[in-house]
């Protein structure tokens, strides 16, 4: 317990992974924040205030990261993690990237919240569940690639709001780039937001996406969710897809090209409807 307080100049760690117990909190120091409605606070703070790289390989260590390494630009999670704790990672305002090791098969809820500099997320196939508000106030994520292995998510991942005007908002307004590969986790790009003072839904959009690939498990292309994506260029279908649902790109106005594969057997009612920028489409035999 607390066998590194008040390191606050601590700039580089490496856990090796002979690390099978730890008691938190292992990092405190005194210092200040600001709250939401912009008070100034002061008192015990959990974390590094210095730390730009963390290196990882104790299963056992994780359980000491409580959030609050605001310098951390380098995070290298070993084959040794398998699961990312609550709130672990949460306020690394400066993390760029993080790319999640293929041993891991949970990341908890907050894990990554209020990483505000995030670009790039890659969740391989080894990760089964994501908690909810894993990447919450993570508005700048440019590229997210996930796996197939994810078989549910709690709530919404992805999202921000505005304490002062009552709003709640889901998704990455910056995202333009998505892999997904988990059916499954569908659910969690089409979480509508909530404006509290005027008691309605808000839509999720993604504004800025322009590519979408959906491989893995896909058989299907789920309704109501490529028609929030009003600025895509490109859709990849993988080979196993069995039908285009009524309307699954209504909406997509920005679409240019499109490749049907054989294995899709039906394609329903207004598939197509408004792709007004549609060039170049290929439809496979099956149909």
């Amino acid at each position: 317990e607390r066998a590194f307080a008040d390191c606050v100049a601590l700039k580089r760690l490496v856990v090796g992974a002979g690390v099978v117990a730890c008691e938190p909190p292992v990092f405190e120091y005194e210092g200040g924040w600001t709250n939401e409605e912009g008070e100034a606070w002061c008192g015990t703070m959990s974390g590094l205030p210095a730390l730009e790289y963390l290196e990882v390989h104790s299963q056992a260590f994780m359980e000491a990261f409580e959030g609050g390494f605001p310098s951390l630009a380098n995070l290298v999670l070993g084959e040794e993690i398998e699961w990312i704790p609550q709130c672990a990672f949460c306020d690394c305002e400066a993390l760029r990237e993080v790319t999640i090791p293929g041993s891991v098969v949970c990341v908890d809820s907050c894990a990554f919240r209020n990483c505000e500099a995030l670009r790039e997320v890659t969740i391989p196939d080894s990760v089964e569940f994501v908690g909810e508000y894993a990447f919450f106030d993570c508005t700048n994520i440019e590229r997210l690639v996930i796996g197939s292995g994810v078989a549910g998510c709690a709530g919404p991942v992805f999202g921000w709001h505005d304490p002062l005007d009552g709003r709640e908002f889901y998704g990455l307004p910056n995202l333009r780039e998505l892999t997904l590969g988990s059916p499954e986790f569908v659910e969690a790009f089409c979480i509508d937001g909530y404006d509290y003072k005027e008691w309605r839904e808000i839509r999720t959009t993604y504004p800025k996406a322009t590519s979408v690939t959906l491989n893995g498990r896909f058989t299907g292309i789920p309704g109501d969710f490529l028609g929030r994506f009003p600025a895509l260029e490109t859709v990849t279908l993988p080979e196993g897809i069995a039908e285009i649902p009524a309307e699954a790109f209504a909406g997509c106005v920005s679409l240019l090209e499109l490749e049907i594969p054989d294995t899709v057997t039906n394609v329903g009612e207004r598939a197509f409807a408004d792709c007004v920028a549609l060039k170049r489409l290929v439809v496979g035999a099956g149909v």
